[in-house]
């Protein structure tokens, strides 16, 4: 019984890998929350025979959002309330209004 079966062929076999790779790629990216526009384009790279793969997990691969406490949003907001924070935390309205004029004082002559 002869299968007529082709020889070993390595190069078929780098190809099917990398389209196994692709299709589990291009499924993962399409379960993210990737703008469609980066989700056609990868997927369409992620196509080609082996560089695609290998572009798609170059490109395609972005950095997860940082949590809000280890953002830097100094440029966002300014530190005007912790300068003032005494002023607004002074129970006495007496002490407050004294405290607000010192402070009201400072910022119109800041030399002094």
């Amino acid at each position: 019984m002869d299968l007529n079966l082709p020889p070993f062929d390595a190069r078929l076999w780098v190809v099917v890998l990398s389209g196994c790779v692709s299709v589990f790629l291009i499924w993962r990216l399409w379960r993210s929350e990737e703008h469609l526009f980066f989700k056609v384009s990868l997927s369409v790279l992620g196509l080609l025979p082996v560089l695609g793969p290998l572009m798609m997990l170059w490109i395609g691969h972005f950095p997860s959002r940082v949590p809000a406490v280890f953002r830097d949003n100094g440029k966002y907001s300014s530190d005007v309330y912790e300068k003032w924070r005494h002023v607004h935390e002074e129970k006495d309205p007496v002490r407050r209004q004294e405290k607000w004029q010192t402070m009201v004082d400072q910022s119109d002559h800041p030399g002094r």
